[in-house]
């Protein structure tokens, strides 16, 4: 149980590595292992109803209902990863609760310390000008059009998702072991910054601050009431001290980041020219922010039916046709895009409250970091992407292993249990 729910766990994560394709999707090593456990997974299932099994069920109901109402018009590779990975996470959601918080921590420092040695290879490897083709499918390195230089992104398919990956491990680890502050911690910790070097993501740092944020938020509960008033004089020396390093560095993170900021706060251009020029300036962060903004700020979405959805895929018909010329040539047919906005169109603003019915069951008891983790991912990933589902699997580990650490110590079960429902207090977290 401990070795096949630690393998399961640590696939998943490995988001990049593929074993062939189904359409235009990977198939990777955690679909074929899965594939192998479903049987078990089933049979250690145990039998009584939660609120993470119910509302997930719901929410595959709702996106069932809307692609037959929708059918032929749909994008039936993206139906069939979504009911993948849910039966998948259902399996591994059954097998994590079979053991204890040790095997969990165990495979979170494993996905840490692997995604390391990948991503410090692929530095060097960049840094050398070594580039072997069957080398480079292991340890994966991302290289853009007219640059001699990549960005490692260890074994998934972009420096960023990586950043995600290695971030969310380690917000978990901190958090599954008390923010307990030793050499084991400190090893991990400067594994996972280094991690983020290796890799050249600009949103990486942005990960980076919000563990830091974590770890302020958690000295500050327990600091004294004189630590406490020396907070916000820390936050604004720390804030603008950072904004002097990053606009004099000539690190190309710091460089990145302090181009995408000027762009974005320019009071002088109207979005679409303020997306333009953020194109122009950073191809990657356009994608990221660019559809999203867009849409969020057009009016330009009236053959959409926002209540139901127009079924999987019409999100990037949509996209594509209103970003011509902007971000995509004429004439592109689809262009994807993440949680935020694709699934409201994709499944409306029904599916929509089904979703965040179900993350909130899935993250109960959690605090704002790892909400705002999510929410900076959810542009990157879909209900049909290995990396959205990771993310979920590893704060519901997390959930699910702190909401029930008491009562495992009193009952002496190595098992754990479901989250309780949320309640009234969880609603104000962001």
């Amino acid at each position: 149980m401990r070795k096949a729910t630690i393998w399961a766990i640590v696939l998943l994560a490995y988001t990049g590595i593929s074993v062939g394709k189904l359409g235009k999707a990977l198939l990777t090593p955690f679909h074929l292992y899965m594939g192998l456990l479903i049987g078990y997974g089933l049979l250690v299932s145990r039998k009584e109803r939660n609120y993470v099994h119910v509302s997930l069920l719901v929410l595959m109901l709702w996106v069932l209902v809307v692609n037959i109402l929708q059918f032929p018009n749909i994008r039936y590779t993206s139906i069939l990863y979504t009911f993948i990975y849910a039966l998948e996470i259902t399996i591994l959601y059954n097998l994590m609760r079979r053991v204890d918080m040790d095997t969990i921590l165990y495979s979170l420092k494993f996905i840490l310390y692997s995604y390391c040695i990948n991503l410090f290879l692929g530095f060097a490897f960049d840094t050398v000008g070594f580039r072997n083709p069957a080398i480079l499918e292991i340890i994966r390195v991302h290289y853009a059009e007219g640059e001699s230089h990549g960005r490692p992104m260890g074994f998934s398919t972009e420096p960023s998702y990586a950043a995600f990956i290695l971030s969310a491990s380690f917000l978990s680890y901190c958090h599954l072991r008390d923010h307990k502050w030793d050499r084991e911690t400190m090893m991990l910790a400067g594994a996972y910054f280094m991690s983020i070097i290796f890799s050249k993501s600009a949103y990486g740092f942005i990960f980076v601050a919000v563990n830091l944020m974590d770890w302020a938020l958690y000295i500050y509960g327990k600091g004294s009431k004189g630590l406490r008033g020396l907070f916000p004089l820390i936050a604004i020396v720390g804030s603008v001290g950072l904004g002097v390093v990053m606009a004099n560095s000539e690190n190309e993170v710091a460089q990145r980041l302090t181009k995408v900021s000027k762009v974005m706060f320019d009071p002088t251009v109207d979005s679409q020219k303020r997306m333009k020029k953020l194109q122009e300036a950073d191809g990657s962060a356009f994608a990221r922010i660019g559809p999203t903004y867009l849409l969020l700020t057009s009016d330009d979405s009236e053959n959409l039916n926002l209540m139901m959805g127009a079924g999987a895929g019409a999100a990037g018909e949509f996209m594509a046709e209103f970003l011509a010329g902007i971000a995509v040539d004429e004439g592109t047919e689809k262009l994807d895009a993440g949680i935020i906005p694709a699934f409201i169109f994709d499944y409306g603003l029904i599916g929509f409250v089904l979703l965040w019915i179900f993350l909130i069951n899935c993250f109960s008891g959690l605090p704002a970091p790892f909400w705002i983790m999510f929410f900076l991912i959810m542009p990157n990933a879909n209900v049909n992407t290995q990396l959205l589902w990771f993310g979920i699997s590893c704060f519901l580990f997390t959930s699910i292993a702190k909401s029930t650490e008491k009562r495992r110590a009193q009952a002496g079960s190595p098992s754990l249990d479901p989250p309780p429902a949320p309640t009234p207090t969880y609603l104000s977290t962001p």
